[in-house]
């Protein structure tokens, strides 16, 4: 436990201090001045901080020591004086306080795997050379041939063993054993020598080759180890808070507090929506009704989860999830004689979940079929689905009856208050269409819980780097995949006059007939990336490097004020080169430097397309629809750097950019970029 407090305290004047020191009265001057100073002057300022940790003591018990877990509290408190009047007529003090809750946990699942005997051993198996090594099995194998050798002559023969680790022992026709020479050529042959002839020879080789390993077992012994290649699990929850507001009239006594206020739990940090209300009816606001300071509430709610999947050697899968919620409320208090009326309550905030969408991502879009897109059509046709949910959940929910009447302008297959563009309707088709689930169970929650985080991931993977041919060509060899997608609810805030009923519904109707929902959401959004979808880093032995990469992005913007998709797709494509020229000399001005010259050349090639597609069924047909925006870019980039010395760095450059609209109305653009930098560090 941690608390740290800080003060700031002020010492007052008499009025007219200026003219009582030069002119007047000095004496009562300095009496004022220090009597102000033995009384400890006036606090201008307080704030302390209080912070907590305990980690759980789980992990002692051995049964349990995969498993670590923490909590942290943080809480922050601060009383800053407000203006200051005559008379009694005050605005009062600001007064604020924060606080952080942070909940840990860690599985380490190579320690829970251990415990069990099979899977101990498996690891211990393929886990590292040297015990790989140890634990290899052998078998013997031989080969006999008959054979003659002339003096000085090497006789070869081949054996095809498969290995050097050989006893060679040659016999005459009588089985007596011959001193010859003897060498091992390769894993399949060996040669004889002998300083003179001989005939009836008989060369029996005995080796000790690695014994196969049963099928069966391989096919065992690698299933279990992909299915226990989870290897670490993070897991992190905080949440947290804030209130400040203008209007508190106690003063600081003891730890920011005067006669029981503002309460010990607001002095950690501790969060109440009813604090405002509490302190109303304790005496602790002002009544001043030129207050126009509104009382102001935080909280930010951050949801994540990592895990380590390592199947095999050289093969790493970084898996992540996240949820992140985030709300501001705030509201006027105004005096009402003795009471305080609340009003204009606002709510407003953001959120996110990563998702899946890959499923369609690569759909082919086209012009030469008006950038058809089977997702955008099952999105639309999903509508009907999710209307007709909601029109259930509101009928079992009702109280107060609810009369599905029909008119000229309700849509054929919607019911009464959920047509097409109804955002309670859009928001839920639009995440099951491009995520892939059934409009028949998808969440009509427009916040997604936490059961429905998908995860993210990174993979990498080095193994070929340990593969024999390419060690003959290659330093490292690099290869990885990225995939990240996210739904995001931009802002919302609430409808402050929006009136709901004693079930808890609204029966107020927007111009489209529409229920108004409980929140204003203006525009989701899915971005994905697949950065890069396939990339491969090489280093070769010759000091060159090379990398390719393909990348693609998606972003999808569902504008519920218009009813309008917008799809950007981007689709990159890069190679590129680099090479260090090792101690290159350089001659200026007579002195003479010598360091490496390193050259990096790079080719990138984008095309970005922007399509709009509309959801409103008031759009005439007849009418074309928005021609897709959007361009393809050419890129070269070169550059070559010289140290000069270990602070001093010389750079030539050359960019090339050419930008080709996809739309005839914007001109073909080029730029072109070069130069040389020079780079001075200081320390």
């Amino acid at each position: 436990m941690y608390i740290y407090r800080n003060q700031y305290r002020s010492y007052d004047e008499p009025s007219g201090a200026y003219d009582l020191f030069k002119k007047y009265d000095r004496e009562y001057w300095r009496d004022s001045v220090w009597s102000s100073m033995t009384n400890g002057g006036r606090t201008s300022n307080y704030s302390h901080d209080v912070n907590l940790s305990y980690t759980l003591p789980i992990n002692k018990i051995p049964l349990f020591d995969w498993f670590t877990s923490s909590v942290r509290y943080g809480g922050k408190y601060n009383w800053r004086r407000g203006p200051i009047y005559k008379g009694e007529n005050s605005l009062g003090h600001n007064l604020s306080n924060s606080n952080t809750i942070q909940l840990t946990g860690q599985v380490n699942m190579g320690t829970l795997y251990n415990k069990v005997g099979y899977l101990k051993r498996i690891d211990a198996k393929y886990k590292g050379g040297n015990k790989k090594d140890a634990e290899k099995r052998y078998k013997t194998v031989t080969y006999s041939k008959s054979t003659f050798v002339k003096a000085g002559q090497p006789k070869n023969i081949t054996h095809k063993l498969g290995t050097q680790n050989v006893i060679i022992k040659v016999t005459d026709r009588d089985g007596n054993e011959l001193p010859l020479k003897t060498e091992i050529i390769d894993e399949n042959k060996i040669s004889i020598t002998s300083e003179q002839d001989y005939t009836g020879l008989t060369v029996d080789i005995e080796g000790q080759v690695e014994k196969g390993e049963n099928p069966f077992v391989f096919f065992t012994d690698n299933t279990v180890r992909l299915i226990t290649g989870l290897k670490n699990v993070n897991v992190t929850y905080s949440r947290s808070g804030g209130t400040m507001f203008l209007g508190y009239v106690p003063e600081t006594k003891y730890f920011g507090s005067q006669s029981g206020a503002p309460g010990t739990p607001f002095l950690l940090g501790w969060q109440d929506e009813n604090f405002i209300r509490k302190a109303s009816q304790k005496g602790w606001l002002t009544n001043n009704p030129l207050l126009s300071t509104p009382y102001s509430m935080t909280m930010t709610e951050n949801f994540s989860v990592r895990g380590n999947f390592e199947p095999f050697k050289g093969l790493r899968v970084d898996i992540s999830g996240s949820r992140t919620y985030s709300e501001n409320n705030s509201e006027y208090f105004v005096p009402n004689g003795s009471n305080f009326d609340f009003t204009n309550q606002v709510l407003n905030g953001n959120f996110s979940i990563s998702v899946i969408t890959i499923g369609s991502a690569f759909e082919k879009i086209k012009e030469d079929n008006d950038f058809y897109s089977p997702t955008f059509e099952r999105f639309k046709s999903y509508r009907k689905t999710i209307a007709a949910r909601l029109y259930s959940e509101r009928i079992k929910s009702s109280e107060i009856g609810y009369q599905n009447f029909t008119s000229n302008d309700i849509e054929e297959g919607y019911p009464d208050g959920y047509s097409s563009v109804s955002p309670e309707v859009l928001i839920p088709a639009f995440l099951a269409a491009y995520s892939g689930k059934d409009p028949g169970n998808v969440s009509l929650n427009k916040f997604p819980g936490y059961l429905s985080i998908l995860p993210n991931w990174r993979l990498t993977f080095d193994g070929l780097s340990r593969v024999d041919f390419f060690k003959q060509f290659f330093k490292t060899i690099n290869i990885t995949h990225s995939y990240q997608s996210t739904y995001s609810i931009g802002s919302f805030t609430n409808y402050v006059d929006l009136a709901f009923a004693v079930d808890g519904l609204t029966y107020i109707r927007d111009l489209q007939n529409n229920f108004y929902p409980d929140l204003m959401i203006s525009a989701v959004s899915i971005n994905e990336k697949l950065s890069p979808l396939v990339g491969v880093d090489m280093t070769w032995n010759n000091s060159l490097s090379t990398r390719f990469e393909i990348a693609s992005s998606r972003i999808l913007a569902l504008t519920l004020t218009n009813n309008r998709l917008v799809e950007t797709r981007n689709n990159d494509f890069t190679i590129g080169a680099g090479y260090r020229l090792k101690e290159v000399p350089l001659l200026i001005n007579q002195k003479r430097y010598e360091s490496d010259l390193n050259l990096k050349f790079d080719v990138t090639v984008r095309d970005n397309k922007a399509i709009i597609r509309e959801l409103s069924p008031y759009i005439d047909p007849n009418i074309e629809p928005p021609i897709p925006t959007g361009q393809r870019n050419f890129k070269l980039g070169f550059t070559a750097d010289y140290a000069m010395s270990e602070r001093f760095n010389i750079q030539f450059f050359f960019d090339r950019s050419v930008n080709n609209p996809h739309t005839s109305r914007n001109p073909l653009t080029a730029d072109t970029n070069f130069g040389f930098s020079m780079r001075f560090t200081l320390n």
